[in-house]
């Protein structure tokens, strides 16, 4: 948590939110009109080649390598996931196979002796249909993170496309959003 400048409420920035934890975001908005929340919104296709790049080059192998879920391979379902925080769905996650969840979006189940990762999955597959496997397993996250987007515009929060973090836009945006994190202030 980042503290909003000048002595305003908690500033949360959410570069990457699951859906199972939305509402509890809203809610800490709702809690206090000092609250402001920084969404960090990326474009879905860079987002997907960026993913797909990442993981093929063994990036997080602690969940792209393994035969178990996790929570950026699978999603559970919404009866289990209601409620449930990274770390209280994480024992649920790691006790399903990630091989329905890999079929699903497009990947062979038998690939290698022990067993199918999204990993060996990415590294198998020519370069179009590891990108569509990537767009499948990404879906989740992209669909989140325009939920996000709609569901708390507000006065509390700023969506900031991360492309205005580039060199040639860095200064400005980040004037802006110190401006924009000084109480009674609004996005502009």
């Amino acid at each position: 948590m980042a503290w909003g400048g000048g002595g305003g409420g908690p500033c949360h920035f959410l570069v990457k939110v699951y859906h199972e934890d939305l509402y509890r975001w809203l809610s800490l908005l709702e809690a206090s009109p000092r609250h402001r929340l920084v969404h960090f919104v990326r474009d879905p296709i860079q987002m997907v080649a960026s993913g797909y790049l990442f993981h093929r080059r063994g990036s997080e192998l602690a969940w792209t390598n393994s035969t178990r879920c996790s929570r950026d391979l699978c999603a559970l379902p919404e009866l289990w996931g209601a409620q449930k925080s990274k770390l209280t769905a994480a024992p649920i996650f790691h006790s399903l196979m990630a091989a329905p969840w890999l079929k699903q979006y497009g990947c062979d189940p038998s690939l290698g002796a022990e067993g199918a990762t999204l990993h060996r999955c990415l590294n198998a597959l020519p370069v179009r249909a590891g990108l569509e496997v990537e767009a499948r397993r990404a879906h989740n996250t992209l669909r989140t993170m325009l939920d996000v987007d709609e569901l708390v515009r507000s006065p509390q929060t700023y969506s900031l496309r991360l492309d205005w973090l580039a060199h040639a836009t860095f200064n400005a945006t980040v004037r802006t959003l110190v401006r924009w994190l000084q109480p009674h202030s609004t996005p502009s």
